[in-house]
């Protein structure tokens, strides 16, 4: 009877083991179909025109008076913010009043326009995009939040929608973002961030001609020590050109373009 219980106990015990480690390698195959190009957002080219009434619910408008550059002039304030299951949108403008009957430019530069932006609650991509004061669209890309970075192509238009030019960021990085991102994750670094706490940080340079990614993580956990391991990744291949542990305050807090 005891053999028997033994028995029973090892398979139960191998049945549990075998359902954590499918569990586990579920999650990883979710995330590393998480971070692919191709699970990006979708933009194009084509013509947008901005519709203010699609935000009424929430849109706030106040009359602000400029400082600086636009010092004493009279303008409305436009600003909304919505956070549901999907993401979360912000859309913040300027248009002179009409009430201000003088100074509707200044230096050849019109005060006028909006944001727009959208962040998906499941990952970090934010949807970028800037409209003329007629509401026309201006540009719109795709921008990492976390990394100051904007990935794949910005597009631009001019005051009579008409699209004039396409930015590819993606150029020359065939070793993309978002393979950056899975090295991270294979090396068990946090790819979030808290009020710019972040436990890590990638941005773009580029060195006698060699673009590479440059990438810094946070290793205070792991030496007790105030250190930073600080690795630069090839922007074709993802070969690691220099890798190198820093000890001191952080090389990067909020990362730049």
């Amino acid at each position: 009877m005891k053999t028997s219980y033994i028995i029973i106990i090892t398979f139960l015990l191998l049945n549990l083991n075998s359902c954590l480690a499918q569990d586990v390698k579920q999650k990883t195959d979710t995330l590393k179909q998480k971070l692919n190009v191709k699970n990006r957002p979708q933009l194009n080219g084509s013509f947008e025109k901005l519709n203010l009434d699609d935000f009424k619910n929430g849109l706030v408008i106040t009359k602000e008076k400029g400082n600086t550059r636009y010092k004493g002039i009279v303008y409305d304030n436009y600003s909304y913010s919505k956070r549901d299951s999907t993401g979360y949108t912000t859309l913040g403008g300027a248009l002179f009043s009409k009430s201000s009957t003088k100074h509707t430019t200044l230096g050849g530069a019109s005060l006028g326009g909006f944001d727009l932006s959208y962040t998906r609650s499941d990952f970090i991509y934010t949807i970028n995009k800037s409209y003329y004061k007629n509401g026309f669209i201006k540009a719109k890309y795709i921008f990492i939040n976390n990394y100051h970075l904007i990935l794949g192509k910005e597009y631009r238009f001019n005051q009579k929608g008409k699209l004039e030019k396409v930015v590819d960021h993606d150029l020359g990085w065939d070793f993309s973002f978002e393979d950056v991102l899975q090295y991270l994750v294979n090396r068990g670094c946090s790819i979030k961030h808290k009020e710019c706490n972040w436990d890590t940080g990638i941005r773009k340079e580029s060195e006698d001609h060699r673009k590479y990614w440059e990438v810094f993580i946070d290793t205070r956990k792991l030496t007790g020590k105030s250190t930073w391991e600080v690795i630069k990744l090839d922007a074709k291949t993802g070969e690691i050109l220099h890798q190198i542990e820093h000890e001191g305050e952080p090389m990067v807090v909020c990362g730049t373009h």
